[in-house]
Protein backbone atom coordinates (compact mmCIF):
# COMPACT_ATOMS: atom_id res chain seq x y z
CA UNK A 1 0.00 0.00 0.00
CA UNK A 2 1.27 3.47 -0.89
CA UNK A 3 1.87 6.04 1.83
CA UNK A 4 0.42 9.36 0.66
CA UNK A 5 3.01 11.32 2.63
CA UNK A 6 5.79 9.87 0.46
CA UNK A 7 4.12 10.62 -2.85
CA UNK A 8 5.70 13.39 -4.89
CA UNK A 9 2.36 14.48 -6.28
CA UNK A 10 -1.34 13.99 -5.76
CA UNK A 11 -2.39 15.00 -9.26
CA UNK A 12 -0.82 15.52 -12.59
CA UNK A 13 -1.13 16.37 -16.21
CA UNK A 14 0.85 15.87 -19.36
CA UNK A 15 1.14 18.26 -22.26
CA UNK A 16 2.57 17.30 -25.63
CA UNK A 17 3.88 20.35 -27.43
CA UNK A 18 5.05 20.55 -31.03
CA UNK A 19 8.68 21.48 -30.36
CA UNK A 20 11.26 21.51 -27.58
CA UNK A 21 11.28 25.31 -27.88
CA UNK A 22 7.57 25.40 -27.01
CA UNK A 23 8.24 23.08 -24.06
CA UNK A 24 10.96 25.43 -22.86
CA UNK A 25 8.64 28.45 -23.11
CA UNK A 26 6.12 26.69 -20.86
CA UNK A 27 8.88 25.82 -18.37
CA UNK A 28 9.95 29.47 -18.25
CA UNK A 29 6.37 30.56 -17.67
CA UNK A 30 6.08 28.15 -14.73
CA UNK A 31 9.35 29.51 -13.33
CA UNK A 32 8.15 33.11 -13.59
CA UNK A 33 4.82 32.36 -11.92
CA UNK A 34 5.87 29.82 -9.29
CA UNK A 35 6.75 32.27 -6.53
CA UNK A 36 3.44 34.13 -6.89
CA UNK A 37 1.54 30.85 -6.97
CA UNK A 38 3.44 28.98 -4.25
CA UNK A 39 5.73 31.45 -2.51
CA UNK A 40 8.57 29.14 -3.49
CA UNK A 41 10.15 27.99 -6.74
CA UNK A 42 8.81 24.95 -8.55
CA UNK A 43 11.10 21.94 -8.67
CA UNK A 44 12.01 21.08 -12.26
CA UNK A 45 13.57 17.85 -13.50
CA UNK A 46 15.00 18.20 -16.97
CA UNK A 47 15.21 14.71 -18.48
CA UNK A 48 15.87 16.28 -21.89
CA UNK A 49 19.18 17.77 -20.80
CA UNK A 50 19.99 14.70 -18.70
CA UNK A 51 17.99 11.72 -20.03
CA UNK A 52 17.32 8.79 -17.74
CA UNK A 53 19.45 5.69 -18.32
CA UNK A 54 16.49 4.20 -20.19
CA UNK A 55 16.55 7.02 -22.74
CA UNK A 56 13.45 8.72 -21.30
CA UNK A 57 13.22 12.39 -22.14
CA UNK A 58 10.72 14.96 -20.87
CA UNK A 59 10.54 17.82 -18.44
CA UNK A 60 8.75 17.31 -15.12
CA UNK A 61 7.61 20.28 -13.08
CA UNK A 62 6.64 19.67 -9.48
CA UNK A 63 4.43 22.49 -8.32
CA UNK A 64 1.48 23.21 -6.10
CA UNK A 65 -2.00 24.32 -6.95
CA UNK A 66 -4.24 25.35 -4.06
CA UNK A 67 -1.60 23.78 -1.78
CA UNK A 68 -1.91 20.42 -3.53
CA UNK A 69 1.12 18.77 -5.10
CA UNK A 70 0.89 18.57 -8.86
CA UNK A 71 3.27 17.08 -11.41
CA UNK A 72 3.27 18.51 -14.91
CA UNK A 73 4.99 16.50 -17.64
CA UNK A 74 5.99 18.33 -20.80
CA UNK A 75 6.93 16.33 -23.88
CA UNK A 76 7.42 16.66 -27.59
CA UNK A 77 5.62 14.24 -29.94
CA UNK A 78 8.77 12.12 -30.28
CA UNK A 79 9.24 11.93 -26.52
CA UNK A 80 5.59 10.98 -26.10
CA UNK A 81 5.84 8.32 -28.83
CA UNK A 82 8.87 6.83 -27.08
CA UNK A 83 7.17 6.79 -23.65
CA UNK A 84 4.02 5.18 -25.09
CA UNK A 85 6.17 2.55 -26.82
CA UNK A 86 7.75 1.64 -23.48
CA UNK A 87 4.31 1.38 -21.87
CA UNK A 88 3.08 -0.79 -24.77
CA UNK A 89 6.13 -3.07 -24.50
CA UNK A 90 5.44 -3.51 -20.80
CA UNK A 91 1.80 -4.29 -21.49
CA UNK A 92 2.50 -6.73 -24.35
CA UNK A 93 5.39 -8.61 -22.77
CA UNK A 94 4.55 -8.34 -19.08
CA UNK A 95 8.14 -7.14 -18.51
CA UNK A 96 8.47 -3.87 -16.59
CA UNK A 97 10.62 -2.22 -19.25
CA UNK A 98 9.91 1.27 -17.88
CA UNK A 99 11.69 0.43 -14.63
CA UNK A 100 14.66 -1.35 -16.19
CA UNK A 101 13.50 -4.96 -16.35
CA UNK A 102 14.05 -7.00 -19.48
CA UNK A 103 16.93 -7.77 -21.80
CA UNK A 104 19.78 -5.34 -22.24
CA UNK A 105 19.24 -5.45 -26.02
CA UNK A 106 15.75 -4.01 -25.63
CA UNK A 107 17.06 -1.18 -23.45
CA UNK A 108 19.87 -0.46 -25.90
CA UNK A 109 17.30 -0.19 -28.70
CA UNK A 110 15.15 2.14 -26.62
CA UNK A 111 18.12 4.39 -25.78
CA UNK A 112 19.10 4.59 -29.44
CA UNK A 113 15.51 5.20 -30.51
CA UNK A 114 15.26 8.04 -27.98
CA UNK A 115 18.48 9.56 -29.35
CA UNK A 116 17.22 9.16 -32.92
CA UNK A 117 13.90 10.85 -32.13
CA UNK A 118 15.64 13.66 -30.25
CA UNK A 119 17.99 14.31 -33.16
CA UNK A 120 15.16 14.16 -35.67
CA UNK A 121 13.02 16.63 -33.73
CA UNK A 122 15.92 19.06 -33.41
CA UNK A 123 16.53 18.95 -37.15
CA UNK A 124 19.76 16.97 -36.96
CA UNK A 125 20.35 14.09 -39.32
CA UNK A 126 21.09 10.90 -37.40
CA UNK A 127 24.44 9.34 -38.23
CA UNK A 128 24.41 6.34 -40.56
CA UNK A 129 25.65 3.96 -37.87
CA UNK A 130 22.80 4.99 -35.57
CA UNK A 131 20.27 4.21 -38.30
CA UNK A 132 21.96 0.87 -39.02
CA UNK A 133 22.01 0.02 -35.30
CA UNK A 134 18.34 0.92 -35.00
CA UNK A 135 17.39 -1.28 -37.93
CA UNK A 136 19.29 -4.22 -36.46
CA UNK A 137 17.91 -3.64 -32.98
CA UNK A 138 14.32 -3.26 -34.23
CA UNK A 139 14.69 -6.70 -35.83
CA UNK A 140 16.07 -8.12 -32.57
CA UNK A 141 13.28 -6.50 -30.55
CA UNK A 142 10.66 -7.97 -32.86
CA UNK A 143 12.20 -11.39 -32.28
CA UNK A 144 12.27 -10.79 -28.52
CA UNK A 145 8.59 -9.80 -28.42
CA UNK A 146 7.63 -12.77 -30.59
CA UNK A 147 9.59 -15.18 -28.36
CA UNK A 148 8.14 -13.65 -25.20
CA UNK A 149 4.60 -13.96 -26.53
CA UNK A 150 5.24 -17.52 -27.69
CA UNK A 151 6.66 -18.46 -24.27
CA UNK A 152 3.67 -16.87 -22.52
CA UNK A 153 1.25 -18.81 -24.71
CA UNK A 154 3.07 -22.10 -24.17
CA UNK A 155 3.18 -21.73 -20.41
CA UNK A 156 -0.38 -20.54 -19.94
CA UNK A 157 -3.06 -23.11 -19.16
CA UNK A 158 -4.98 -24.21 -22.19
CA UNK A 159 -8.67 -24.95 -22.31
CA UNK A 160 -9.30 -28.39 -23.64
CA UNK A 161 -12.06 -28.92 -26.13
CA UNK A 162 -14.76 -31.47 -25.43
CA UNK A 163 -14.15 -34.70 -27.36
Amino acid sequence: MMDLSTMQDIGGCRAVLDTQEQVQRVVERFRRNSHRRNEQPDRIKNYVKSPRDTGYRAIHIYTRYHRRRIEVQLRTPGQDLWAKLVEDLTHITGIDVKNGDGPDEAHELLRKLAAFLSMSESGQLPAGSLVDDLNMLVHDLNMLVANTLMSANLSSPRIQENP
